[in-house]
């Protein structure tokens, strides 16, 4: 199975010391380079910029081909995540069955963005 990270589990992984259960749980893990860019914010904890820099061999860094179009306002970092995760086709289904914070309409909206950005255009 693969994952696409956003910023926010990577960076309290961090904090707690506990990153490396990724590649344990997850074939390959993906991260977008604007999430990386919020992980080396001034404001973000040292340990964590740190980490950021110098990142693991198992993180593969890709930044989506397309950027879906939301109609709810989200950080550059989860729009790339989102989008890549959807090139990817990461299981969604099974992210939704867990606790994991997205609301179906903006998972629609991303939906019916990217379905308009394929049809042609009449």
């Amino acid at each position: 199975m693969i994952v696409v990270s956003d910023a926010s589990p990577l960076n309290y992984l961090v904090l707690i010391n506990a990153v490396e259960l990724l590649p344990k749980l997850f074939n390959e893990v993906y991260v977008p380079p604007k999430v990386i860019e919020e992980l080396q914010r001034p404001k973000t904890p040292e340990i964590v910029r740190r980490w950021a820099k110098s990142l693991p061999d198992w993180i593969t860094v890709r930044a989506p081909n397309v950027q879906l179009i939301f109609a709810v306002r989200l950080d550059p970092g989860e729009v790339h995540a989102i989008s890549l995760a959807k090139e990817l086709k990461p299981a969604l289904e099974a992210l939704q069955r867990t606790t994991f914070r997205i609301s179906a309409d903006v998972i629609q909206a991303a939906l019916e963005a990217d379905a308009a950005r394929k049809s042609p255009v009449r």
